[in-house]
């Protein structure tokens, strides 16, 4: 099988059962852990994971210093959606995308190659949305109890969403590629199935912790970008995913 459309797969498949999951365990558990858990790496890992196989280590480890200023960019996403949210999900998610196309454009145009410069560029989008989504308190979902059925019918509505981001990275060449390989894909579907079913409030309460618990995600693609060509790709990876669980956990614990 062409490795694309492994990935294009595996992006569908993974990608929606993932947040299928996760929607399932803020209706159970809360906004809170739910948010956490939306917030660890699933795009950037399999991403870098990708890079890495189809290419080299180095040019995996190449393609970080962008992202997380990519992930501040995408906390701005949630915020503006749930900002706009009352005036209806179909011009919210208008200006949202709007927003942050705009903004990666720019990024990319920039080329902006500086870790240390993505980071304070991060650090400063993730304080104006954590600042804005604490208004939202944590809750817990008015209705708990998902069919199997529909557990299967968000897998597929969220994977169709990252197939789609996959799909589109692939079609419009290096420059839109790059754009749209850092589509907030999982958020968005999470946002719009949570809405869906138990409304504006705790979709909020969700987006409150998810924006913010990105910065897991980030911790992610830190610790890969120092840790893959001196211990390894397999190594690496693992290593960095360990790093980002205990940020998520302290998010969870500390944060918000």
């Amino acid at each position: 099988m062409d490795v694309f459309y492994l990935k294009l797969l595996l992006s569908f498949l993974v990608g929606g059962s993932f947040i299928a999951f996760t929607i399932w365990v803020s209706e159970k558990y809360g906004s809170k852990l739910g948010g956490v858990i939306i917030g660890l790496p699933s795009t950037s890992l399999m991403g870098l994971l990708f890079i890495a196989l189809t290419s080299c280590d180095s040019v995996a480890v190449a393609a970080v210093p962008i992202l997380p200023a990519v992930a501040g960019i995408n906390s701005i996403f949630v915020a503006l959606f749930v900002l706009l949210h009352r005036y209806g999900w179909q011009k919210a998610l208008a200006i949202s995308f709007l927003f942050w196309l705009l903004a990666s454009f720019l990024l990319l145009s920039l080329h902006l190659d500086s870790l240390i410069l993505s980071i304070a560029i991060a650090a400063v989008l993730y304080a104006v949305s954590a600042a804005y989504l604490r208004r939202y308190p944590h809750t817990k979902a008015p209705i708990r109890n998902s069919s199997a059925r529909e557990f299967v019918f968000r897998a597929v509505f969220a994977g169709a969403i990252v197939a789609a981001a996959v799909l589109l990275a692939k079609a419009n060449g290096p420059l839109w590629g790059g754009v749209f390989a850092n589509f907030p894909a999982a958020f968005l579907s999470t946002m719009l199935l949570v809405s869906g079913k138990h409304g504006a409030k705790f979709m909020a309460s969700v987006c409150r912790t998810m924006a913010f618990a990105s910065i897991a995600a980030v911790a992610f693609t830190i610790a890969f970008y120092f840790s893959v060509l001196p211990l390894g790709l397999a190594q690496g990876t693992a290593l960095s995913l360990i790093v980002s669980i205990l940020v998520g956990i302290a998010i969870y614990r500390l944060a918000l």
